[in-house]
């Protein structure tokens, strides 16, 4: 049972040259289950084939050495490449950074905090091959689900149900 469900659209290009796939994580300071989440990934199939990029975000100085510590591990154990930004903080701009430094063709944003169900990624992974030209996985559509119950995540869903109520934008996910 995957927790995300997977949409697509289009078909627009040849697939076959479009198969090196990066995965871009970004990171706040320091996340607690990023090396977990860093072995899922490499034991999913075809896992050890992905690149996995993490973008530090470090705007505590006292995170700086053990958020070092964590890239060497992470790039001596399963070849994690790494950008560490300091004083710097953004969802949005850490995955341009992320997605900038990043060598393949198709780009996924990753959460760090295991809320996403990286068993989904097969599955996009062949809509891709299959034709399509957007892929998406989201927790708040038909077959999606939330993994775990934080704080974090319940703010998310209530975001969500805000921005539908006031705006009238139906969202898959925000």
């Amino acid at each position: 049972d995957n927790s995300a469900a997977v949409a697509s659209a289009g078909g627009m290009f040849d697939r076959k040259s479009l198969m090196k796939l990066s995965l871009l994580i970004p990171v706040l300071n320091y996340e607690e289950t990023l090396s977990e989440t860093v072995r899922r990934i490499r034991e999913l199939p075809s896992g050890e084939a992905h690149e996995i990029v993490v973008i530090f975000d470090v705007t505590v100085p006292e995170w700086r050495e053990e958020v070092e510590r964590l890239r060497a591990e992470l790039a001596d154990g399963f070849s994690v490449r790494s950008v560490v930004r300091v004083g710097e903080r953004g969802f949005g701009s850490a995955l341009r950074v992320a997605a900038a430094a990043a060598t393949g063709d198709l780009l996924m944003p990753v959460m760090a905090d295991l809320s996403d169900d990286l068993a989904v990624i097969p599955a996009i992974l062949q809509k891709i091959e299959d034709g399509a030209d957007v892929v998406v996985a989201a927790r708040y559509i038909e077959g999606g689900d939330i993994i775990g119950d934080t704080a974090k995540q319940r703010l998310s869903s209530l975001y969500n149900w805000l921005t539908s109520v006031l705006t009238e934008i139906r969202c898959g996910d925000i």
